[in-house]
């Protein structure tokens, strides 16, 4: 109501404000948000309003919820980008493709539910599993996808047998996830999942990746960033 309250008490400041380009950004001032960044993502299939606070955790806000942050009086003047501001927005760009990872393994399983057996959808579960452990990078997240997917697919038998042995192993050890994490990937790495070899792995620059182009059918689509704004309280201006 007050969104359509405004477009039609402000038609100028609607147009103005509709046609600013994607990706803006602004510092605010506000002690009960202190270094934090609340951003909007979406892709062609869902849209996500994210929070992300001073020790780094990631919290999804409703509609609602965001446009409480989000409000501002005209009059409000801006403040530069906290220094965390980048870094937070990565962190939720991270999230958002923990989501689609999740959407991703969930279509294998009902496309490739005649194949897989109960343990190829255990090592799926368990691989998608480990992108909840922070800072992934995007290299790594497309190398877990395509191990999902081989695994989909049955493109390696001693793939998931080798996952799966692992992910035995894990349940009866106390092993950091990071280490986990590295276990698993040592053994992904031993399969060809890239069909161009020349390009491997290791070569992949995260800032290079085409996210829209389908890997074998799964699209891990890269967020558009709508908008962003970073908080600091009285303490940022000391």
């Amino acid at each position: 109501m007050e969104l359509r309250k405004f477009k039609t008490d402000n038609p100028d400041d609607f147009r103005r404000i509709k046609k600013l380009s994607k990706r803006s950004r602004v510092g605010r001032k506000d002690e009960n948000h202190h270094l934090s960044t609340v951003t909007f993502l979406r892709d062609h299939k869902r849209d996500i309003f994210y929070q992300v606070v001073e020790d780094e955790s990631v919290k999804e806000l409703s509609f609602i919820e965001a446009v409480a942050v989000f409000k501002a009086d005209a009059v409000e003047p801006a403040i530069e980008l906290h220094a965390q501001h980048h870094h937070q927005v990565n962190l939720a760009i991270n999230d958002f493709h923990k989501v689609q990872l999740a959407d991703a393994a969930e279509k294998s399983k009902q496309s490739a539910t005649h194949r897989m057996t109960s343990i190829d959808q255990g090592v799926v579960n368990f691989l998608a599993s480990l992108t909840s452990i922070p800072h992934l990078g995007d290299d790594i997240i497309v190398k877990i996808k395509l191990a999902i997917e081989a695994i989909a697919l049955g493109r390696f038998q001693n793939l998931p047998k080798k996952l799966n042995k692992l992910k035995r192993a894990v349940k009866q050890s106390l092993l950091k996830p990071d280490l986990v994490l590295d276990k698993a990937l040592k053994i992904i790495d031993e399969y060809p999942l890239e069909e161009n070899e020349e390009n491997g792995y290791n070569q992949i620059d995260s800032a290079s990746l085409d996210f829209n182009t389908p890997a074998k059918g799964v699209i891990l689509g890269k967020p558009e960033i709508i908008i962003s704004e970073s908080f600091l309280g009285d303490l940022g201006n000391k």
